[in-house]
């Protein structure tokens, strides 16, 4: 057996995205109650502030108990949300990677 073989599947965007699809609505049912929480933290934040991070909205909340905290990735997930860029994590734990900035989408004028 190759060492591909062994290892699995490496490569594969549209997997991935398959598998973070997954996993976030598995948060939405298991963890509904703390992604309405958040997502409102989120809100408070970006209206205060412009923008909101993952950082800002746990500093506000906390992590859920009993939920794995992967969950965090879903808080931006709906549409009203725009990436605005990258800042470094104030997390020690997120050992200094890069972490997204959301503004709120603007309204479209019809």
């Amino acid at each position: 057996m190759n060492q591909a073989a062994r290892q699995g599947v490496l490569f594969d965007l549209e997997l991935g995205r398959a598998l973070k699809d997954r996993a976030h609505a598995g948060f939405e049912e298991k963890a509904a109650w703390w992604l309405k929480r958040a997502r409102q933290a989120a809100r408070e934040v970006c209206r205060r502030k412009g923008s909101a991070t993952s950082d800002d909205v746990l500093a506000e909340v906390g992590l859920p108990d009993g939920i794995h905290h992967n969950v965090v990735g879903a808080i931006f997930r709906e549409p009203c949300w725009v990436r605005a860029g990258f800042v470094r994590t104030r997390r020690p734990e997120g050992h200094a990677r890069l972490i997204s900035v959301w503004r709120l989408r603007r309204p479209t004028r019809r």
